[in-house]
């Protein structure tokens, strides 16, 4: 048991288990929305948001110049030349992918592409607004097969389906920075809630937490199987905000929060 804890852990740190769960989102959002996805564009995607977050770790154990107090912070450390080749060769397998993708999605991954190197440069200035940004970044890398193929006009209720899983996502971001706050204060590392304080992101919590729920009840009516993966998602998270001291223990909160993203996979 202590072992595969320890292998998830090292998982968790490269972030191996958010690139599936982005590639496993996108595939179940495609299919509830009718829309094909071919291999080398699911592939494209895993490897995006891989090294968004591996380059977005190294960028921050770059930074800190003692110890690092997060574990994921201090593997990127340790292993900093590694990871920065293996990031390379990662970045150089997306571009040979693109030649196998279709044109439409292609140009739509190039503004998304620009996007996302912006982000990488700036994020540490966005202060206020890093969570909002990166959870709109993960979701439009999500939902762009389906916005780009999509050949009816979205409802309502598609919105809406659209908008829980952003809130999910910015719910996730913002509660990982209310967990990690003296972590980041001693790593002077950006969040909202080193912005705003731990009791101001508490607040946003709970007041996400109720719009979520309203939504996901609505949608527990509309279409129930989605309507459930959406609660069995926010329980989860609403579970490691109500018992913050037991799942900051050996960070489980970091490994279920992030593993919410493999529940559509019960789904497809």
């Amino acid at each position: 048991m202590k072992f595969i804890f320890s292998f998830y852990k090292t998982i968790n740190a490269l972030s191996l288990d958010v690139a599936l769960g982005a590639m496993i989102c996108a595939c179940f959002f495609a299919k509830h929305f009718m829309i094909t996805i071919l291999p080398q564009g699911i592939a494209i995607l895993g490897l995006t948001v891989w090294i968004i977050y591996t380059v977005d770790h190294l960028a921050d154990a770059k930074r800190v110049t003692h110890t690092a107090s997060m574990f994921r912070h201090q593997f990127h450390q340790k292993y900093f030349i590694s990871l920065s080749v293996v990031v390379a060769i990662a970045a150089w397998a997306e571009f040979i992918l693109l030649f196998f993708i279709r044109e439409k999605l292609f140009f739509a991954g190039l503004v998304v592409g620009l996007l996302t190197f912006i982000y990488i440069l700036f994020n540490r200035w966005f202060l206020y607004v890093k969570e909002l940004a990166g959870a709109l970044l993960y979701c439009t890398g999500i939902f762009l097969p389906t916005f780009t193929f999509q050949q009816k006009h979205f409802l309502i209720f598609d919105w809406i389906v659209v908008v829980q899983f952003f809130l999910i996502v910015f719910i996730n971001l913002i509660l990982f920075s209310w967990m990690d706050y003296h972590q980041d204060k001693n790593d002077r590392h950006t969040s909202l809630a080193l912005q705003i304080g731990k009791e101001g992101a508490g607040m946003i919590l709970k007041i996400l937490f109720l719009l979520i729920f309203s939504l996901t009840s609505y949608t527990f009516f509309v279409v129930p199987r989605l309507g459930l993966m959406y609660l069995l998602m926010v329980l989860v998270l609403l579970m490691l905000f109500l018992f913050p001291k037991y799942f900051k223990k050996q960070a489980k909160y970091r490994f279920l929060g992030d593993a919410i993203f493999f529940f559509p996979i019960l789904f497809l």
